[in-house]
């Protein structure tokens, strides 16, 4: 559903954010919540769009959706889990339910188990991979499919896949890295798919070296931040 307010367009905006596995410490919650600061939501929300904020830390989303509505916005919080197709239905059928027609997604749930390829085994391995297959990959995969045939028929929809600089190999990151760059493929197949329904997907690769990586040295950086500024790297946006 779309409205003129003050001679701006009005979209409606589903923001999936910030996903996390129920066991994760309370320094990775902190971390996460450090990180995904709510700020792109609130840009969103600054330009019209009516949001509704993801998270299944139920005083994170609901911390987010305090400052839009404070702000003059119009936000509400989801807590439902994206890791399941239940979960990615739930979640489209609250912003469906409360706001109509949705035009916007931004995936950028994630969660990390640093781990080295060597200290992984037959019986650990599989579980590692299948935790960051079920946020970082499948978490898109499950809040896109009730809401892709609805884009097409609409024939408008803008989503943004949130993936990493890992994706160019950062050490200790082997699952992590794999399912960003997943996201990558995923992004540049619905890219192509959408283009002729009016629907345009685009990914972004975030990179920062903060005092919480597990390897500041340049030898580790050096490779994957000249990747980042000088080199021919592929364009993920398809026009």
């Amino acid at each position: 559903r779309a409205s003129r307010v003050a001679g701006v367009e009005r979209r409606v905006g589903l923001d999936y954010l910030g996903v996390r596995i129920a066991a994760a410490s309370r320094a990775d919650r902190a971390a996460y919540r450090a990180h995904d600061s709510g700020r792109h939501r609130e840009l969103v929300a600054e330009r019209g769009a009516q949001v509704v904020v993801n998270d299944i830390n139920v005083a994170a989303a609901d911390g987010v959706v305090e400052k839009i509505t404070n702000s003059g916005g119009i936000a509400i919080a989801d807590h439902h889990s994206v890791t399941t197709p239940e979960g990615g239905v739930a979640l489209a059928d609250q912003a469906q339910d409360a706001f109509g027609a949705v035009h916007i997604v931004i995936n950028n749930a994630g969660v990390n188990r640093p781990a080295e390829f060597v200290d992984m085994t037959p019986e650990t391995g599989p579980g590692l991979f299948d935790e960051m297959i079920a946020v970082h990959l499948l978490g898109p995969c499950h809040v896109l499919w009730p809401l892709w045939p609805a884009m097409v028929e609409q024939g408008y929809g803008r989503v943004v896949n949130v993936a990493s600089g890992a994706v160019w190999g950062l050490r200790g990151q082997a699952a992590y890295a794999a399912c960003k760059a997943g996201i990558m493929g995923l992004t540049r197949t619905l890219a192509r798919e959408g283009r002729y329904h009016g629907v345009q997907v685009n990914c972004v690769l975030p990179w920062a070296v903060t005092d919480k990586s597990p390897d500041r040295s340049g030898e580790e950086f050096g490779p994957i931040i000249d990747a980042h500024i000088h080199s021919g790297i592929p364009d993920v946006n398809v026009r």
